[in-house]
């Protein structure tokens, strides 16, 4: 037993376990603990400082930070994850390497991998059973990890008075082939952040928040809309920098991709970039396949293979972006997104699911469909009812008595599904891309890239494509290339998607939610710039724990024991079946509509007292009666 990481962990459970993904909080509760360390911290205080005052001697240095952070973060890290944080154990972390041009200043990238001990595996697995976490505990330990170095960026940042973000950029727990050792493999980046452009940017998302909301005040909006284009002289001051700045971007996503051996961080830059090449006069195909010739490789076969797999990821990023632009965070979005990916799976039936060009596993399909057998060949139920469901589900009322309703049939709440949903979705998108790499390799026996090297040349397409339709001297070189280039594209519109590129540094989020993502993280920011003209609901803002589940997706990845999408899928419908089953035995032989409303009513309303809800829920038991197709 690890007696220290214990008593941390438990602190932890004890003081956060109903408020666990407010993660500003449990920061400034950490603090609090490493200020109250009355021997440690002012030593750990002393030594930043001599360190920082003893570079700062040499006026070349004072110039670069950079240089600093080079030398010297690594054995700060060590003496503070030693003595601040003693449950865990200083010598088990290993440095892989350091990354970045020291010469000038820029960002650092530090390697690690931290080897977890049997017992430190066992304390972290009984804290999420003691305190009832719903997280894996592999989550849980990226999750105390990213804390930690939260903490030591925000004590070095404030002891040193230097503008510079320390964070961790991403993280996995990995297994040693040799040893079937477990290890937390992460990587934390030292940057500068980019102040004027995120802040001017924020301004811009706050008038296309505010411009939706019902019975804005105009005069506000047009204040609004005078900060808003202030982003314009920034964008265009900024365009000729572009080609500097772009490849720090991109090679952020490709380290994030090496760790996590996932491709979900490429999707959403991919499809911004993809969609805007589909808007100008050139062919993707082959504006690629030129670049794949030009820049990577002779091979014809293998240029036939690279095309092939950027083609599959191309697909498959315009798919998943249509389906995170419904992710938002108003909650009748969440509906939508829910029956948008059921209509788009399974709406044809259960015998056509496995055709669909998207089902990457139509045997995992088969496995899942025998397993549910008995409940979805359960007699006198059929598929109509559910598709129904689906079809019409748009229609209900989005509120708490939904939410009755679907924990009901499903177990779980739309934003647990939905969150479920894109846990397995790209589960199986990942498995499908490792294994189409695997497919390629057997045929084409000249095709030895290693899984870096095909990530590396995907970004090499990527970045080829952004200078081919958006870099030149000036905006107003590249205009002509664009199908509309006096709307859309003007100068200061194209200035301002290539600025945009750099949101993606922030989070590889599509650019569909960047609106409703970065108001809900400036969400005080927000209410205080809108409140002397109106008081904005919590409701349209994601909260902390929807906003680190985002975060989650692109800088944790999947764990290796998450469901297939074609199983889970299946274990949706099964659900929905076992609900009907449920109303069906309850009714008698000839049932009349009265009687299955009193079935479906008793079955939403049981436990619930408040007159309000029950109401509401009378409303949606007259839409289950009116698309119930199981009776004879």
């Amino acid at each position: 037993m690890n007696i220290q990481l214990n008593a941390f962990l438990n602190r932890i459970g004890d003081n956060f376990i109903q408020d666990w993904y407010n993660i500003r909080d449990i920061q400034t509760w950490m603090m609090e603990e490493i200020y109250r360390k009355r021997v440690q911290f002012p030593y750990f205080k002393k030594k930043t400082l001599f360190s920082w005052v003893s570079f700062n001697k040499n006026p070349k240095s004072k110039k670069n930070p950079s240089r600093f952070y080079n030398k010297k973060l690594d054995s700060l890290f060590r003496y503070f994850f030693l003595k601040m944080f003693s449950g865990l154990n200083e010598k088990q972390l290993i440095l892989k390497g350091i990354e970045g041009h020291v010469r000038k200043e820029s960002e650092l990238f530090f390697e690690y991998e931290y080897m977890l001990s049997q017992d430190e595996l066992s304390e972290f697995r009984n804290f999420k059973h003691k305190f009832n976490h719903p997280d894996h505990h592999y989550r849980i330990i990226s999750y105390i990890f990213n804390l930690i170095i939260m903490v030591f960026g925000k004590l070095i940042k404030d002891l040193i008075k230097n503008d510079v973000q320390i964070h961790m950029l991403c993280a996995k727990i990995k297994e040693k082939e040799s040893t079937g050792e477990k290890y937390l493999h992460f990587l934390i980046i030292v940057e500068k952040p980019d102040r004027e452009f995120l802040n001017a940017y924020l301004h811009y998302l706050i008038f296309n928040f505010a411009e939706i909301l019902p019975g804005i005040d105009r005069k506000l909006l047009k204040s609004l809309n005078r900060q808003k284009n202030h982003i314009y002289p920034i964008a265009l001051k900024e365009y000729p920098k572009s080609l500097k700045k772009i490849p720090t971007v991109l090679y952020i996503l490709q380290r994030k991709v090496h760790i996590l051996k996932q491709i979900i961080p490429i999707l959403d830059i991919l499809n911004f970039v993809g969609s805007r090449v589909e808007d100008t006069k050139y062919h993707t195909t082959e504006l690629v396949n030129d670049i794949i010739q030009e820049k990577i490789c002779d091979d014809n076969e293998n240029q036939k293979d690279l095309s092939k797999i950027f083609d599959f990821l191309n697909s498959t990023a315009s798919l998943f972006s249509t389906f995170q632009s419904n992710n938002r965070a108003n909650i009748s979005r969440q509906y939508q997104l829910f029956f948008f990916y059921c209509q788009h799976f399974s709406l044809r039936g259960l015998k056509t699911i496995h055709e669909n060009s998207h089902v990457f596993f139509p045997d995992k399909i088969a496995e899942s469909l025998l397993k549910h057998k008995e409940t979805l060949n359960q007699k006198g139920i059929n598929f109509n009812t559910f598709s129904n469901f689906l079809r019409r589900g748009f229609s209900l009322p989005t509120d708490d008595a939904l939410d009755i309703v679907f924990n009901k049939i499903f177990d779980k709440s739309i934003n647990e599904l939905n969150e479920a949903f894109f846990e397995v979705y790209l589960f199986s998108l990942n498995t499908k891309f490792d294994l189409l790499i695997e497919e390629i390799r057997q045929k084409n026996p000249n095709f030895n890239y290693s899984y870096e090297e095909i990530i590396h040349d995907i970004f090499i397409i990527i970045h080829n494509l952004i200078s081919k339709i958006f870099i030149a001297d000036k905006p107003e070189d590249v205009q002509q290339y664009f199908n509309d280039p006096l709307s859309r594209y003007t100068p200061k519109n194209i200035a301002l998607r290539v600025l945009e590129l750099r949101i993606f540094r922030e989070i590889p989020l599509s650019d569909n939610n960047w609106v409703d993502y970065f108001t809900s993280r400036n969400k005080e920011q927000v209410k205080k710039t809108l409140k002397p003209y109106a008081d904005i609901p919590d409701s349209y803002f994601f909260t902390p724990e929807r906003l680190l589940k985002i975060n989650m997706i692109y800088d944790r990845g999947n764990l290796e024991s998450t469901n297939y999408l074609e199983e889970w899928i299946i274990e949706i419908i099964a659900k929905f079946y076992k609900f009907q089953i449920n109303i069906d035995e309850n009714l008698p032989n000839n049932y009349t509509n009265n009687e299955l409303y009193e079935s479906f009513f008793n079955e939403f309303s049981k436990g619930i007292m408040d007159t309000q809800i029950r109401e509401k829920l009378e409303e949606i038991t007259e839409f289950f009666v009116e698309i119930w197709e199981n009776k004879e």
